[in-house]
């Protein structure tokens, strides 16, 4: 079972790419095993990315990306 790790990213608080990567830095990870578990996590469907999966559900950005 692969293992991913979710990083959420609240973007109303981002105005700037600096905040954003602020946000990033500091933003909680959570650890899923299977991409089942991050849809759950997430509430939905993320796009395929190259490095993983992202999407935007009510204003929080959610990454994942395999550990």
């Amino acid at each position: 079972m692969t293992k991913y790790e979710v990083r959420t990213i609240n973007l109303v608080e981002c105005h700037t790419p600096e905040e954003y990567t602020e946000a990033f830095a500091q933003s909680p990870v959570h650890y899923c095993k299977g991409l089942a578990e991050v849809r759950a996590f997430c509430g939905g469907n993320l796009r395929r990315e190259r490095c993983g999966y992202s999407g935007v559900h009510n204003n929080i950005e959610y990454i994942a990306t395999r550990c």
